[in-house]
């Protein structure tokens, strides 16, 4: 069976002075931000949450901290990047974030998506998505760093939650992000339903997880579900873990396609747990969480006060039935101190850094556990036949709990003061460190610098879609303003028995008592039903300030375009004048240059060409005298004692030297004709 560990709660002090939180940078700083020091002025209801749902108003995105304020319905922001790097600076920097359709429900729980591009805002009546502005102004702001920025919220299928409202139950149970683009909810009617940012009005798909039938009204109903890490199957595209009230853990395989809609699915049974116990270890579960690791660790919390950490194994033997492909082995279980009505409303929270570490946000406060154990859990896929215990048998494979926040005395006789905690995140990240930071209801901000921790010391398809978007929206106000000022007639505020006489006295003080309670009940209806007006004229009213400011800052913006769009068209203009002469003074200039070049006459041009082809002969004489210099030169050469005689006359030589002379004459006169037409062309 479960083994339970005791431990000793260690209170630690969370408060501190302004001088103190300066020497600890944005970890210290951030308790004396503007934010808190405005929701400390404006507390956080108790009874808003309820006993089964535990509030979660914050979030962090990347170094972006959202905190949402239940009584002026929008989200603070501040950038906790900058507050490292300057805390003094922006301690009181902050943003708004108002919405263009502000969710009516009361919002209990802030749900980022993977890619920190939207935020899902959880109520029991409904869910809204907001989209960030994509802008960012130059230390991360959004908008562009203004301070009021008007961010897109669009509510998830209002004509659903329209038609589930007038049974006057809560629908959402549990919502989480499949991936970046797509939503899926569990609801009470024991339904998973799932929706795309890109179509929020409808769904993508409806798959029912129990048939609806007169005899299965007292049922244990599905109450949570968590997404495993990676699908038991590698056909499958996504693997959810279902837990039912009774501890019951079911495995729901879903396929989908480029459009994610499902092309299979399939629920399985119940998962054997081992070893096995009759009782099904006394299990009345809340929550569920699991451990990013391989194979996953489930820790399922139980509302008394138990958490049992368990081992999901599959099974391969088995590949025909998907109920037997997997089964959980209880490794062992943490008892908390106090028990009771504390733990009811408790929510289990993985770490962000390390997988073999969670936390419990319960009524007494913020639990640290850590699994040691985790991290050699690969020898036991080694080793399946050898005892478990066996496996882990060093110092360090005991649970260490440590209790980081007290918000109750753990006191078994002490009455439940509330939920406390209303708000928790875990950042992590190489500028900000390994920081918890929570949110009491108070609004008080506590930081916890984390360090390693030391081992050894629906409707389906009958759908009412009657209501239109904008009217349904409408009428959820009215709904809420006429439940306020409903006023019960089934049962008289004066009975008596049959026959008893009564005084005219004793009558006439009863219905005056009767009639003052029924005043001033109606007086609370009315003063209740008018701060309900009064927060949505506000809500109203801000946004429409908001879209008044940015009607101003588009005209404005509207009217230097059209100044500067006048300067370029002036300044256009100038340049194709500019251009215009430019071509002309081209145009000038070539034509300029054809005047001055002259004319030759038909004699001048037959000179030219007759001097063309003398410069062709005289280059063509040259190389053959060149060529005869050589041959002369080669032959004496090769005949060097021979006497030189002439092989011709006398009166031969005389005609040789004769036309050589009359040449060289002729060749002098032409080269001198061509010079004299070189100078005076």
């Amino acid at each position: 069976n479960a083994i339970p560990q005791s431990y000793q709660a260690a209170r630690i002090s969370y408060k501190m002075n302004l001088e103190e939180a300066q020497e600890k940078g944005w970890i210290g700083t951030l308790v004396f931000h503007d934010i808190f020091n405005f929701l400390r002025e404006s507390k956080v209801d108790q009874k808003m949450g309820g006993k089964e749902k535990r509030l979660n108003l914050m979030c962090e995105m990347r170094g972006d901290l959202l905190v949402w304020s239940t009584e002026r319905k929008l989200i603070y922001t501040t950038n906790l990047k900058c507050l490292h790097s300057n805390p003094d600076r922006y301690r009181g920097i902050y943003q708004e974030l108002v919405f263009t359709n502000t969710p009516l429900f009361d919002v209990h729980c802030l749900l980022p998506s993977p890619s920190d591009k939207h935020v899902a805002l959880i109520g029991n009546e409904g869910i809204s998505v907001l989209e960030l502005q994509r802008h960012r102004g130059q230390h991360g702001e959004f908008g562009g760093g203004q301070q009021t920025v008007n961010c897109k919220c669009s509510p998830v299928d209002p004509d659903y939650f329209a038609a589930r409202r007038q049974t006057g139950t809560d629908t959402v149970v549990r919502v989480e992000w499949i991936n970046e683009d797509e939503l899926i909810l569990l609801t009470s009617d024991e339904t998973i339903r799932a929706y795309s940012i890109f179509k929020l009005n409808y769904p993508n798909f409806v798959i029912p997880l129990v048939e609806r039938q007169p005899s299965l009204a007292l049922h244990d109903c599905f109450i949570s579900f968590t997404l495993l890490p990676a699908p038991l199957h590698e056909e499958d595209d996504t693997s959810i873990l279902l837990l039912k009230s009774n501890g019951d853990m079911h495995i729901l395989n879903i396929r989908q396609n480029k459009e994610f809609l499902p092309v299979w699915h399939k629920l399985g049974s119940a998962l054997p747990m081992l070893p096995e116990s009759e009782d099904n270890y006394e299990m009345s579960a809340h929550s569920v969480v699991v451990l990013s690791c391989s194979p996953p660790v489930v820790v399922i919390s139980t509302k008394e006060g138990t958490c049992f950490h368990c081992i999901l194994l599959p099974l391969n033997d088995h590949e025909d039935s998907i109920s037997a492909g997997a089964q959980l082995l209880v490794y062992d279980g943490l008892q908390q101190e106090g028990g009771g009505p504390l733990y009811q409303g408790a929510g289990l929270l993985a770490d962000a850094k390390f997988n073999y570490q969670y936390y419990i946000i319960d009524g007494a406060g913020i639990q640290c556990v850590t699994l040691p154990w985790v991290r050699n859990i690969d020898c036991f896929l080694q080793e399946l036949n050898t005892n478990l215990r066996s496996l882990f048998e060093d110092d360090t494979a005991n649970t260490v709990v440590q209790q980081l926040v007290v918000t109750h005395p753990l006191v078994q006789d002490s009455p439940m003061v509330g939920q406390l905690v209303c708000g928790t995140c875990c950042v992590a990240s190489r500028m900000l460190g390994h920081v918890l930071v929570a949110m009491t209801m108070g609004g008080e901000c506590i930081t916890l610098s984390l360090r390693p921790p030391s081992y050894h010391s629906e409707l389906q398809n009958g759908d009412m879609r009657t209501v239109s978007h904008s009217h349904s929206h409408t009428s959820m106000l009215e709904e809420q303003v006429k439940a306020e000022l409903f006023r019960s007639r089934g049962v008289p505020f004066i009975s008596s028995r049959d026959g008893a006489k009564v005084s005219l006295d004793n009558c006439y003080k009863m219905l005056c008592d009767s009639t003052k309670k029924l005043r001033d009940q109606h007086m609370t209806q009315q003063q209740q039903a008018k701060q309900l007006l009064a927060k949505r004229i506000t809500s109203l009213l801000r946004q429409r300030r908001k879209q008044e400011e940015d009607l101003l800052t588009f005209s404005q913006n509207s009217r230097t375009i059209t100044q500067h769009m006048s300067t370029i068209q002036d300044k256009v203009t100038d340049l194709q004048d500019r251009n215009q002469s430019l071509c002309d003074r081209l145009r000038a200039v070539l034509c300029s240059l054809e005047m001055s070049i002259p004319e030759l006459s038909e004699m001048e041009c037959g000179a030219q060409k007759e001097l063309g082809e003398m410069k062709l002969k005289l280059k063509h004489l040259q190389n053959v005298i060149t060529r005869c210099s050589v041959r002369l030169q080669n032959a004496g050469e090769q005949h060097p004692t021979l006497p030189t005689s002439s092989s011709l006359a006398s009166h031969q030589m005389k005609t040789v030297h004769q036309l050589l002379g009359d040449e060289g004459s002729r060749l002098s006169q032409l080269v001198n004709s061509v010079k004299e037409l070189d100078r005076h062309l």
